[in-house]
């Protein structure tokens, strides 16, 4: 089945979709692309039913996974998707596979009284959600005093606050 989001749906998907002669779940996007179209659309509860039992979705957007995690939140494949969406679970769940990388999580709060003495440089301060450049911050030297770490724990905590109003 195949689930169509924002912002593009070539001609090429569309035309593949409709020859596959594969279920589309039923958005609004979707509804858009597909406009005319003969592709059989289902309903988010039968979407759910069928992740739930393991069928196979394709999706041509990272904004269809919210549509995921919506209606089959407790299935394998959100499990899955929330792995690779959240940069600081991905990292915990790899740990095993590469013991000298090095990260913290920190909470936005949390980041004034982070110590950042015992850090390699150069490292990046980036929220664990989103996919904006514009949160990440380069650390490339490790400077004198505590006074710089805190203008830029304000930086980071504004961007990845932003970040996290939008999602």
């Amino acid at each position: 089945m195949f689930l169509l989001d924002n912002p593009y749906v070539s001609d090429f998907l569309r035309q593949s979709v409709e020859t596959m002669e594969r279920s589309v779940v039923d958005t609004p996007a979707a509804r858009t692309f597909m406009n005319g179209s003969t592709a059989p659309f289902i309903d988010e509860t039968e979407f759910a039913r069928r992740i739930l039992v393991g069928e196979r979705v394709y999706t041509n957007s990272e904004n269809g996974l919210d549509v995921i995690l919506r209606n089959a939140g407790q299935s394998d494949l959100a499990r899955q998707i929330e792995i690779c969406k959240d940069k600081a679970l991905f990292r915990e769940t790899v740990a095993a596979l590469y013991p000298d990388y090095r990260f913290a999580r920190v909470t936005p709060d949390d980041l004034d009284s982070f110590d950042v003495s015992d850090m390699p440089y150069p490292f990046v301060a980036k929220p664990a959600r989103g996919f904006s450049v514009s949160a990440c911050t380069w650390f490339s030297s490790r400077p004198s005093g505590r006074a710089w770490w805190r203008r830029s724990g304000r930086s980071v905590r504004v961007s990845t606050r932003n970040i996290l109003k939008r999602s």
